[in-house]
């Protein structure tokens, strides 16, 4: 694996102008690389790539919270059906239950 030129803060803040260029309007990702590189003097290629390393990071995140998301929904839905089915059970029981009345002597 070949050293990188610029140490890790300086290649984290020139995604992290990338993406504030984007965000600030910037036309296209291609228009925010020259804007970038104009500031801190990365190559562009550089900014690109690390850009979307961590575009990537994003997307699995965002998968992996959408896989926890349909998990949790699966469960509350199994969960939901369960009691339905309990509340009905204690309805059709409490048809056939004598009533109770606080005036009855």
């Amino acid at each position: 694996m070949p050293i990188s030129p610029y140490d890790q803060e300086t290649r984290q803040q020139a995604v992290r102008l990338y993406f504030e260029e984007l965000v600030d309007g910037a036309s296209s990702k291609a228009a925010a690389l020259p804007a970038v590189k104009a500031v801190i003097g990365i190559k562009t290629s550089t900014i690109r790539n690390r850009a979307r390393a961590e575009e990537k990071k994003v997307d699995v995140a965002v998968k992996q919270t959408d896989a926890e998301k349909n998990a949790e929904l699966i469960t509350l839905r199994k969960e939901n059906a369960r009691l339905k089915e309990t509340n009905e059970i204690l309805k059709l029981a409490s048809a056939f239950s004598p009533r109770w009345s606080s005036t009855a002597n």
